[in-house]
């Protein structure tokens, strides 16, 4: 008897029963729900509650701590920027930009544009109006390392990545050579050294320490030079291998490093020009020296 009416049902369908969906013909139709029944047990609920959660097992506690730098910029150097680089009745400058060729001539076809009138030789960008929504803000650190005995022997990099790490607390990648120099008995492709790029929280524990810290304690240091920078808004300085020993992280094992290597220092900002970022790092306790060239088109 059921058989035949399994059959008579078959014959309404193209599919076969297993492949129909599950509903229960009992009043009031609805649909099964699927649901796990391990969670129903008492000893999983632990494992249900959200990571993120400080109850559950896999809860992992974050920074507690606050950036001082960040929390300074927004309570105080960002109100102080504004004020100092906002000019009233300002409109945006453009910058120099390269020339076509006329192409009277047919020597102008398919040549590289000229460069800029004056005695730039790359375009410049353009200079918005200053306004809140434009301030200038540290983007990014470049500590990088350059070592000429890693061209003579390829292990030498190794102290070099691992000073890199003990000062920046982040794995350093190699730089290569992009051409070859034969005065210096340089190829390319050869390891030349080693470098980090710093942002969030490693790039501004990094300008604390090297603020508070390191430059106060070189004696002949006396600011940065006010003629540092790109004239896109990056700032550059330089550490001599005693200048990295004042680290608290290489000062604490000074007998360990038998021999140290200098390094550059860039700090890239959003900045407009340089004027603009010189005010922006020196209201993070970072001093300039000597005689600032204001850019005419500031």
């Amino acid at each position: 008897m059921n058989g035949g009416l399994i059959q008579f049902a078959r014959g309404f369908h193209a599919t076969s029963a297993s492949a129909k969906a599950k509903i229960s013909v009992v009043e009031p139709v609805h649909h099964l729900v699927k649901y796990k029944k391990w969670h129903l047990k008492p000893s999983m609920a632990p494992f249900l509650i959200p990571k993120n959660s400080p109850e559950s097992h896999r809860y992992r506690p974050a920074t507690t701590r606050q950036d001082r730098i960040l929390e300074h910029y927004n309570n105080t150097i960002a109100s102080d920027l504004l004020l100092i680089t906002h000019k009233h009745e300002s409109t945006n400058k453009l910058g120099v930009k390269t020339r076509e060729w006329s192409g009277e001539s047919p020597y102008h076809i398919n040549r590289p544009a000229k460069p800029p009138r004056g005695n730039r030789l790359v375009p410049t960008q353009d200079i918005k109006v200053r306004t809140n929504k434009n301030l200038p803000v540290i983007e990014k650190v470049t500590v990088e390392t350059y070592d000429k005995t890693c061209v003579h022997a390829a292990e030498n990099y190794i102290p070099v990545k691992v000073m890199l790490q003990q000062i920046t607390s982040t794995k350093p990648t190699l730089i290569y050579a992009k051409k070859n120099i034969p005065t210096w008995n340089l190829r390319r492709g050869m390891v030349m050294g080693a470098k980090v790029e710093l942002g969030g929280r490693a790039m501004t524990d990094f300008l604390s320490t090297l603020s508070l810290i390191v430059l106060p304690r070189i004696k002949e240091f006396k600011g940065i030079k006010n003629t540092s920078g790109d004239g896109s808004g990056n700032i550059s300085l330089g550490l001599t291998a005693e200048d990295i020993r004042h680290f608290p992280e290489i000062e604490a094992n000074g007998e360990v490093w038998n021999k140290l290597s200098g390094c550059n220092i860039i700090i890239h900002t959003s900045a407009q020009v340089d004027p603009d970022a010189r005010t922006l790092i020196s209201g993070l306790n970072l001093p300039f020296t000597g005689k600032e060239k204001i850019p005419s088109r500031v």
